[in-house]
């Protein structure tokens, strides 16, 4: 009997331990990734190119402002990080083939909204005598070594569809 018994509870515990009917899933709402952030070039870099010595000076760089020591204060808007690989224009090189420096840099672009010019100075102008300049891109490695500012004129940001945009000039720098 006490043998029965044993054998009874031991078929009991596996039966309890048996499959169990599943519990239905639960959904859980797709909650969308924040879109990623740019970090915005900032910084005081020297003036290492000739062009560079000679039109702009030092570069100093805030999210919202360009100030260049021969005189040139230009007011931003929000940098865009852009892929290396955009062209600068329609029928145009891309911008990893304008600057000098590895494809793997960091590319940002800038609209300008606002440009002045420092009391006391006569700084050259960026894109000649009349044309204003319109949008600046940065190409830079990181850590922050080596700056490259490229500027352009026109009314279209510079890209692989632009035809009113044009790089006006390159200029490079050292972090």
């Amino acid at each position: 009997m006490m043998l029965r018994l044993s054998l009874f509870a031991a078929l009991a515990l596996l039966a309890a331990c048996g499959p169990k009917k599943e519990a239905p899933p639960v959904e859980t709402p797709e909650v969308e990734a924040p879109a990623p952030t740019h970090q915005a070039l900032t910084g005081l870099f020297t003036a290492n190119s000739t062009t560079a010595m000679g039109i702009t000076g030092d570069l100093a760089v805030t999210p919202e402002r360009i100030t260049l020591s021969k005189g040139h204060e230009i007011d931003t808007a929000a940098a865009e990080a852009i892929p290396t690989s955009r062209l600068i224009a329609a029928g145009q090189p891309s911008f990893a083939a304008t600057y000098v420096g590895p494809v793997g840099l960091t590319l940002e672009l800038r609209k300008i909204t606002a440009t002045a010019i420092t009391a006391g100075t006569t700084p050259q102008p960026l894109c000649g005598p009349s044309t204003p300049p319109t949008y600046v891109a940065f190409a830079y490695d990181a850590p922050i070594t080596a700056v490259t500012m490229l500027v352009f004129s026109g009314e279209e940001a510079p890209s692989d569809t632009a035809t009113k945009s044009q790089l006006c000039g390159t200029f490079a720098y050292g972090g």
